[in-house]
Parts: structure tokens; C-alpha cells; sequence
């Protein structure tokens, strides 16, 4: 009886398609009006998708929304791998939704890469994820801000930050390549924008505009652009062009955030030969992450701004005053007095610098452990080019004190993770620094009582 019947199975299937077929340009139509570009044909699509988008046509959202219930479903199970496939196609089914390229690059950048065992294989699969949201994903939805979020994200969280046993392999791996058009701290425009090769590379491998990039140091930087938050700051940049005249609060946090960090640890020393990374303040850019403040909140009228603003405000009062920027650390602390009176509960910046110093070491990160060990290691060369041995010894003393305090709280394998420089690199670098920002005179004094290299 059952093989009598199976003959018509083909015939409904043939009838089904053909109704699809004939519904097909309402469907279509039906999802055009339930959101921008929902419904259309794309252009310039590689085949696949332009394969799934005529084939499926109004139809191919509901296959999508059935592979949506087993990607959820593997997400549960913990099956990254086949979910990297049929996220696949569910892209090449629904390319203009940013929240499907942003789970797939999710998956791919910390799902993955967290199977793998070798550092080599983990950066492969993090970079993918960068280049799954810049290369094709951007393709379809270059007007929409949440795919520069999940851009600027990856940038900033995976790579930027010290969450990954790996992350210091992902950082040095993106300096190397960086270092091609940024050999050092600060980019040389005029001569990138001159060079094809270059300017053109970043377009075509990088998706990033020069003129672009040159605008921003100048507005916001300069930046080093071999570190990830300066890229991080890019694409949130372009993510509030792309909303337009309100631009989008998400992409303005992580802009300021990703400044923050900047003016933290925006600096490279970077010596891959050596195995030298290392990470230290820009504070020029100070004021500049002032102004971006003022025009989030501006634009905005978003309360938590503010809080992070004086949250911001507060720790550069103390880096500064330690880095010795005095007439800086004072503005600081007049912006931090004006925007929350009587927080302070201090009558001055010097007194305010000795109740926080203590306390924010007490609490500080590995950037922010690097940042203030520097600090004192620079104030004590200045004390040294100045002719005071004892204030020059107390601030070495200090700096030590904290860094060996910080590191002999941490567990070893915490230790391994956090990758912290070596303590010779931070205090040579503050040596360099202080012999940059000393007049000539004092610098040849300095060297005179240090000895060479700063390290007698």
C-alpha cells in the first residue's frame, strides 16, 4: 500500500515549490516592509548566498529560524565545531543580521579558540572571528553600528584584554603585523598616505580608511596602532558615524573605554627579538579623552557617562601627579572637584594623591600595577637629575615595594596568565622617558648619575 503512494511524494513536491515560487515576490515583499534591505536580492553577493537568496527566496527566513533552534541547541552541547558550519549557512540565508554574524564570530574568537591548545591555533581562530565581521559581515551591513560593536569588541575584550591564557601571544601577533605600517609609537602620515602599498593594503587586507585614521589621531590620539584599543577605538568610532546624526551609546562606551585604556597603557615598547612587550601611558591624549567625555554625554544625556568620567578623572589626577605633570594632575583634580563636590574629602591634590596612591595600588590590575611602578621609577629619576639621592632612592624603593607586593599576592599560574614585563624593562623605559621630557642640561645630569642605561 505505502509503495502504491510513494510515486505522488515527488508530484508534491513539485506542487509545493511551484506555490512557493508563486508566493514567492509577496513573501519578499512582505519582509522588505518588516525592515531595511530584509527582502532584497543583494548585490555583488558571492554565489552561495546568492544561491540561498533567489532559491529560498521569502521563504529562506523561516529555514533560517529552524537552523537558529539547532544552533541553539549545539551552543547547549558545547558542539563549537559544527556550529561553525551552520553558522555558515545560516549567514549566507540571513547576511544582513547582525546578530548572527556577531554569535558566529563569538564562537568562533572565544568558543574555539578555547579548545585549542596551542597558541598558534587559538590566535588563528580569534583572527577569523575579526575577519568573518570586517571582511564579509561589514560587506552586507556597512550602515549598521552593531556589527562595528562586535568589532570593536573582539579588539577590545579578546584581544586587548587579559582574559586569555593567549593573550599576550594575540597581542604581540598583531604588532608584528601592524609594525608593517607603524613601525613605531606614532604613525607617519604623510608618508603612508603617500604609499600606495601601504595606504592601499590597509583598505584592501584591513578594511580601514587612512584619511580616516589620520582624522582620528588627530581628534582623539595620536595613537600607537600597533596596540588593539587603538583599533578598538576605530571601529567603535565608525560604528557612531554609521548611526548617523544620535550616533549609538553602545559604540560610544566602548570608544571611551577603549581612550581610557589608551591613555593608560597606549605607548608600545615593542622589541619581538628580544620578547620585550611593554605597555605604557599616553597621556597626551589627556585632554582629548576629556572632550570625549563631554560630547558622549552631550550627545547622550546618559547618566552612567558620568560616572565613569569621574571614575576616569580620579585615576588620571594620580598617574599624572605620579608621572610628574603637575599643572595636568591639578586640571584633573579641578575637573574631579566640579563634577563631584565634596567626593574628594580632601582640601588639596597633594593630599588627595597620598589617601588614593595607597589604595589604588591596593587594587590595581596588571595595567594599572605597570603604569604606577613606572610612575615612581620616572619621579625618581627626576629626583636624581634634580641632585636628591634620597628622594631618588625612596621613589626606586617605592616602586619596587609595590611591584614585588602586587606579585607575591598573585598565584603562579595567575602570574603566567597576566604575562607581567620584566621589572628592568618598566624601569628602563621610565629612564627613557624622563631623559625625553628632562631639558638638556638636567637630561646630561641625569645620565652623569645613573650611569649608563639608567641601571647603576
Amino acid at each position: 500500500m505505502t509503495r502504491r503512494w510513494t510515486w505522488l511524494l515527488p508530484l508534491v513536491a513539485v506542487l509545493l515549490f511551484a506555490a512557493a515560487a508563486e508566493r514567492n515576490e509577496a513573501l519578499v515583499a512582505m519582509r522588505g516592509r518588516m525592515g531595511p534591505g530584509s527582502g532584497d536580492v543583494l548585490r555583488n553577493a558571492p554565489p552561495l548566498v546568492a544561491l540561498t537568496t533567489v532559491a529560498f527566496g521569502g521563504l529562506r527566513g523561516l529555514v533560517a529560524d529552524i537552523l537558529w533552534l539547532r544552533a541553539s541547541r549545539l551552543q547547549e552541547e558545547g558542539e563549537y565545531f559544527e556550529l561553525v558550519q551552520l553558522a555558515d549557512w545560516i549567514t549566507a540565508l540571513e547576511p544582513r543580521c547582525s546578530e548572527i554574524w556577531g554569535f558566529h564570530a563569538w564562537n568562533m574568537a572565544y568558543n574555539v579558540s578555547a579548545m585549542m591548545s596551542d597558541s598558534e591555533d587559538r590566535w588563528r581562530w580569534v583572527r577569523s572571528g575579526v575577519e568573518l565581521l570586517r571582511d564579509r559581515g561589514l560587506t552586507y551591513s556597512p550602515s549598521d553600528p552593531k556589527m562595528y560593536f562586535e568589532l570593536s569588541w573582539l579588539f577590545r575584550n579578546k584581544i586587548g584584554h587579559p582574559l586569555d591564557r593567549s593573550h599576550m601571544f594575540y597581542k604581540h601577533r598583531w604588532a608584528e603585523e601592524m609594525s608593517v605600517f607603524f613601525p613605531g609609537q606614532r604613525a607617519d602620515w604623510p608618508a603612508i598616505l603617500a604609499s600606495e602599498s601601504l595606504s592601499g593594503r590597509l583598505r584592501r587586507e584591513y578594511r580601514m580608511d587612512p584619511e580616516f585614521m589620520r582624522q582620528m589621531d588627530s581628534d582623539y590620539g595620536p595613537f600607537d596602532w600597533r596596540l588593539p584599543d587603538s583599533h578598538a577605538a576605530y571601529w567603535a568610532l565608525r560604528g557612531r558615524e554609521a548611526a548617523g546624526r544620535r550616533g549609538s551609546l553602545a559604540c560610544d562606551r566602548l570608544l571611551l573605554q577603549a581612550l581610557v585604556s589608551s591613555f593608560l597603557q597606549g605607548q608600545l615598547v615593542f622589541r619581538p627579538e628580544e620578547g620585550v612587550f611593554l605597555t605604557t601611558p599616553n597621556m597626551d591624549i589627556f585632554p582629548k579623552v576629556v572632550n570625549a567625555f563631554e560630547e558622549a554625554a552631550a550627545m547622550h544625556g546618559e547618566t552612567t557617562l558620568p560616572v565613569a568620567f569621574a571614575g576616569f578623572v580620579r585615576e588620571a589626577t594620580l598617574i599624572l601627579y605620579t608621572f610628574g605633570r603637575r599643572e595636568q594632575a591639578q586640571a584633573a583634580f579641578n575637573i574631579m572637584r566640579a563634577r563631584t563636590p565634596g567626593a574628594t574629602g580632601v582640601s588639596g591634590l597633594e593630599e588627595f594623591v597620598s589617601v588614593n596612591i595607597d589604595r589604588a595600588l591596593k587594587n590595581a590590575n596588571r595595567e594599572r600595577v605597570v603604569v604606577y611602578t613606572e610612575g615612581f621609577f620616572y619621579q625618581g629619576f627626576l629626583w636624581l637629575a634634580a641632585g636628591d639621592v634620597d628622594k631618588a632612592a625612596a621613589s626606586d624603593e617605592m616602586a619596587r615595594r609595590h611591584w614585588d607586593s602586587y606579585v607575591s599576592a598573585k598565584p603562579p599560574e595567575s602570574l603566567r596568565q597576566l604575562a607581567l614585563p620584566a621589572l628592568d624593562d618598566v624601569r628602563r623605559h621610565a629612564y627613557g622617558r624622563a631623559l625625553i621630557d628632562l631639558p638638556p642640561a638636567l637630561a646630561q645630569k641625569l645620565r652623569d648619575a645613573a650611569g649608563e642605561g639608567g641601571q647603576e
